[in-house]
């Protein structure tokens, strides 16, 4: 119980401290997909709007390749926040 108080605490002091938060602009992102299929993610920006995403990752059992093009608008009334749509081809065994 004495945890489970320390936490809360610490959440919303942190929460408190914390005014803003602003996402960087980048053209190019690299990152890491953790859980039963981990992997690796790149995201490009090739265009202002429009992006290319693949993701490689594998399991025990099997791997995946993904293919994504991404069109990415900001969302009217919530800076720093955007849209987007998009379509992809998947391949992989299970």
């Amino acid at each position: 119980m004495k945890l489970r108080n320390l936490f809360i605490v610490t959440v919303l002091a942190v929460t408190a401290i914390t005014t803003t938060a602003n996402a960087q602009n980048y053209k190019t992102a690299f990152g890491a997909r953790l859980g039963y299929d981990s992997g690796i993610t790149l995201k490009h920006f090739f265009a202002p709007a429009s992006a290319f995403e693949g993701i490689l990752s594998a399991s025990p059992r099997y791997f995946q390749l993904t293919g994504l093009y991404e069109y990415q608008q900001p969302l009217p009334g919530a800076p720093g926040l955007d849209w987007y749509v998009g379509l992809g081809a998947h391949l992989g065994n299970v």
